[in-house]
């Protein structure tokens, strides 16, 4: 492992219609030392499912749990914040997408500015 910063991306989930597209928008990131982290609310496997078929070409850790019990939005941010290990947390929900850019130009910001608390 470099010496690079780890961020924690932390993705509640319950929305398995555009959670693909969420997904793959981690995967494309070019800031390497990542990690992501799926706290799954939804009622079905169809989101399990496409992680694990995902996993196996990501270049990070991908940590992916099944909430026992719906938590729910907050819930389940909560939880994958506990789960986080990266010196950063950056929160992306399941209809949303990162430009491939996002978390490098973030973590820089953060990096260079030592008085910037969020980005």
């Amino acid at each position: 492992m470099s010496s690079a910063t780890l961020v924690s991306i932390v993705m509640p989930t319950y929305k398995f219609e555009y959670f693909e597209e969420a997904l793959d928008s981690v995967l494309g990131q070019t800031y390497p030392e990542l990690e992501l982290i799926i706290c799954d609310d939804s009622e079905d496997g169809r989101i399990a499912a496409l992680v694990e078929e995902k996993r196996a070409s990501a270049a990070f850790p991908i940590r992916y749990h099944r909430n026992e019990t719906r938590l729910g939005e907050l819930g389940s941010t909560a939880r994958g914040i506990r789960l986080a290990e990266g010196e950063y947390v950056k929160f992306l929900h399941d209809d949303d997408v990162l430009q491939p850019e996002c978390v490098e130009a973030l973590v820089g910001v953060m990096e260079r500015e030592p008085n910037v608390v969020l980005a």
